[in-house]
This record gives C-alpha cells, structure tokens and sequence, in this order.
C-alpha cells in the first residue's frame, strides 16, 4: 500500500496545474459581465454558469488524466522503470486510476466551491435536479476509456482492427438489450430491473479497469504488448457481461402466469367473454410486470407486452401501450386474443403518456385516452377515425362489484370483475363497459 501511496502523490503532483486551472476559472460566475449569453437572475445566472464550466471542465480533466494516465509514460518507456524502488503492477495502476479519479473529484469541487460559499441552497437545488451524483459512474467511465484509447491509438499494432470491430459489434448487442421491455420507459416510469442496469454498468466498468490492469502487467515495456493484452481482457470481459445480461433477459421472460406472486391489476371479464388482463410481478425477477391474458373457464393464457392492457367485451381483441424501439414514443399495439394478427399505430409526439385505452365491446375501434385529448383508431386498418382536445375529457369511475376464484391445473388464480363507468365533459354517460 505504501507503492499506491507513492505512485498516488506523484500523480497529483504532476497534474496540479489542473487545480490551480479551476481555481481559476471557477471565479468566473461572479462576473456576468463577461457572460452577455446569461439572462437570468444574478443568482441564478451564477449557478448555472458555475454548473456548465464544473461539467465542461471536467469532461476536459476525465479526457485528459485518462489519456496522460498510462500512455505518455509507455511511449517514452519509463513505465517499465518507475521510481528507483520495484513496484507491482497492480500497484502501478491502483495508484494511477485512483491519483486520476481524485484529481476529477478535486477539479469538479474546486470549479463549484466559491459558488457553493455564496448560494449553498440554490447549488444544492441545481445539482439535485440536475441528478449530478447518479451520473458521476458516466465520468469514471469516460476516465478508463480515454486511458484504453490513449494507449491504443499510439500503439499502432494491428489490434486496433480489432478494437474497432469489437466496439462495433458491443454497440449494437448493448442498443439491442437497452431496447428491450425491460430496459424501455413507459408512462413516464422506468421499468428496468434495477440489478440488469447495475450489472450493464458495473460489467462495463470493471472490464475497462481490468483491461488497465492487464495492460500494465503483460506489456509494461511495450506498448504493443501492452495493447494486445488489454484488449484480449476488454473484449472477452464485455462478452461474459453481454451473455450475463442475455441470460437475466431469458430468466425474466420465462415466467408465467403461475409464477405471479403480486397481482396487482385484474381486467375485467363480460358476459360474453371468459378473458382477462392479469398483471403482477414474479419471484426472483426484480419489479417488472408481467401482463398476461387468461381464460378463466379454460386456464389458457399468453403474454402480453404492457401491463395497462386493454380488451374488448366480446373477448377478440387486446391492445396495449408500448415505447418505440427508439425510446422516444409509443406504439399502439392491437392484437387478436388468439395471437392470428397484430396491428401496430405509432403516437404522436408526446403521447407516451396514455391514461387509459378503451375497446369497442366488438373489438373493431379502440379510444386512447390522455390528460390532453381522446383518440378513435380503426382496429382493422389502424387509420384515425376522430379526435377530441378538452371537451372530451374523460372521467373515469371504477365500481368493484365481486371477486370470484378460478381454479387453474397448478392453483387458485384470484380474479374481480368491474364496472366501469365513463363521462364526458357535458356530464353525460359517455361509455360503459361490464
């Protein structure tokens, strides 16, 4: 520990001029003049400008402790003979990763200090809407990677080809699972399983550190050497976190309607039909809700993407809200309950958050609800057939009449049946659904 201490200290002592920049720089907010782009408020305009020049100077000090940290030492093949006293290589690097993660820290709060001292309270504020400590993993992570990087790019070994095509081929796998249910926002909340974005970020941590590691203790003379060892320590630890996060996916789509143990939304069955929306969460698969719909004469049952599911009286159709696979909008999904067809509509801008969706009693147009306005679609073509701003306003009254038991092969499924109530603007009954 005393070698960490050692490397620690030297570090900082090199890079000081980095803090001496912030302390500068971090004076700047008290003088608006200088900022004629700043219209607010003195206060406010001081917060902000502090914030902005906090976060681009830190970008700058990640970008250029990580590439400074490993890669202008093994150009000039020094590292390979630090100090006069031998120094293990996880030494080595513990002393570099931590001397450049506390020289971000120290640039970020030198930067924020003298605008702390004069409005605590509005700071505080800013940097708790702003959600600045949830995204100081981002900072850490741009610190590693400028440190692979700047190695790789000065090698100039034929591993750069393959960092390129690995980097291509993660990027996709990642957008691929980040665009998952699980991963995906709905009606304004986020359904990740808390422990897949944990593993997602953690994974990608720890395989760039690991990668550093490797790279100081298979090349530490070599800079091609120590490229190519970083790399096969990179790549194949990204695989191992990209497999982790396929095998969660598969564990929590492969519960079923049996497995439920917190139902908490029941749908409605009518006289002339035996099927109902169930929703719940399972065990061991985080707080993700499953929506299934369930026959209650015959114990069929599949699943269904969203849990604000809706279906028609007659039991023909079903239709939910789901995020596009960009993450930006929502789709109108209208399906057949026995799977033979589904019609997908994409939303306007700004209607991902949908308050409720009613289905015709014969399935054949479907009303989409929002705090703004009601919109009919045509369940066969998926054209809009009307729309209605305020004046349509819905109000929606739930009477629970009943519950009753439906015995499936393995156990009791609990159901309730509704009535559901609508009004319109005028006060008027506008739809009622059994």
């Amino acid at each position: 520990m005393r070698a960490v201490g050692t490397v620690f200290r030297r570090e900082l002592l090199e890079k000081r001029y980095l803090l001496l920049g912030a302390a500068a720089i971090s004076i700047l907010p008290f003088f608006p003049r200088l900022l004629p782009f700043v219209s607010a408020s003195p206060d406010e305009a001081r917060v902000t400008t502090a914030l902005a020049i906090a976060g681009g100077f830190g970008v700058f000090t990640a970008i250029f402790a990580g590439v400074s940290a490993f890669s202008t030492e093994l150009s000039q093949r020094r590292l390979g003979f630090y100090l006069s006293a031998p120094i293990g290589a996880w030494e080595l690097w513990a002393g570099k990763v931590l001397a450049a993660i506390a020289l971000l820290a120290a640039v970020f709060s030198v930067v924020l200090l003298p605008t702390f001292l004069a409005n605590p309270h509005s700071l505080v504020d800013a940097l708790d809407e702003l959600r600045v400590i949830p995204k100081l993993p981002i900072a850490l992570a741009l610190l590693l990677a400028a440190a692979y990087i700047g190695v790789a790019l000065r090698s100039r070994s034929l591993w750069i080809v393959v960092d390129f095509t690995a980097a291509a081929v993660f990027t996709w796998l990642f957008l691929w699972i980040s665009r998952q249910p699980e991963f995906l926002v709905r009606d304004g909340k986020t359904h990740t399983i808390p422990y897949l974005a944990l593993l997602a970020g953690t994974g990608a941590l720890v395989s760039v550190a690991l990668a550093l590691l490797a790279g100081v203790a298979f090349g530490r003379a070599d800079m091609k050497r120590w490229h190519a060892g970083s790399a096969m320590v990179l790549w194949s630890s990204l695989a191992v976190t990209a497999g982790l996060l396929i095998l969660s996916l598969t564990w929590i789509r492969s519960a079923g309607i049996h497995d439920l143990r917190d139902i908490w939304f029941t749908g409605a069955t009518s006289n002339r039909s035996t099927w109902a929306v169930v929703t719940g969460r399972a065990s061991w698969r985080g707080d993700f809700q499953h929506a299934f719909v369930y026959n209650v004469r015959t114990g069929e049952n599949r699943r269904v993407g969203s849990p604000g599911a809706a279906i028609s009286a007659d039991g023909s159709r079903i239709a939910w809200i789901e995020p596009s696979t960009d993450n930006t909008a929502a789709d109108l999904v209208v399906e057949r309950i026995d799977g033979s067809s589904r019609l997908r509509i994409e939303m306007p801008a700004g209607r991902n958050l949908v308050n409720r969706l009613v289905l015709s009693d014969d399935g054949s147009r479907i009303a989409v609800a929002d705090p703004e306005q009601i919109t009919v679609y045509d369940c066969e073509h998926g054209t809009m057939l009307a729309a209605g701003t305020d004046q349509c306003r819905v109000v929606q009254v739930t009477v629970w009449t009943h519950a009753y038991r439906k015995r499936s092969p393995r156990r009791a499924m609990p159901f309730q049946r509704q009535r559901t109530v609508r009004f319109g603007a005028n006060g008027r009954r506008w739809k009622s659904q059994r």
